[in-house]
């Protein structure tokens, strides 16, 4: 997304449009995952700890390796790892009671969650290459 200048680096102002773009985008997430489980649905923050995660990591490898379709990929990605988050808090009832206990729980969610994005990522990459090919 950010214009690299001359020395190799994005700008301020492009770091910051993007730092806005995700924590935006996880908000949003948020919102709409809360308007669909109800109000209590991340009563321990996990679920918005993966949606601010997923924001942030997916915004250089979406919006970097993926042209056409990079924002809606970017965009779907980050809620379907914040609706997955919410659904296995949800299932599982997890409620951390420290903050070694939150990240027992948000590691191995997230692990799961950065496979299946990779997985898409990957896929969605190769189908842009054979598209450029074309």
């Amino acid at each position: 997304m950010a214009v690299k200048s001359k020395s190799g680096k994005a700008p301020l102002r492009g770091k910051l449009t993007a730092m806005a773009l995700g924590i935006a985008t996880a908000l949003v997430a948020i919102v709409i995952v809360a308007a669909l489980f109800g109000e209590n649905f991340d009563d321990n923050g996990i679920t918005g700890a993966v949606a601010g995660t997923s924001a942030a990591v997916l915004m250089g490898h979406a919006l970097g390796k993926l042209r056409r379709h990079a924002l809606k990929a970017y965009f779907g990605l980050v809620f379907l790892n914040t609706i997955t988050a919410a659904l296995v808090v949800k299932w599982l009832s997890l409620s951390p009671e420290g903050a070694f206990q939150f990240l027992l729980y948000l590691l191995p969610l997230y692990l799961i969650v950065g496979i299946v994005d990779h997985v898409i990522l990957k896929t969605l990459e190769k189908r842009e290459a054979q598209r450029s090919l074309l």
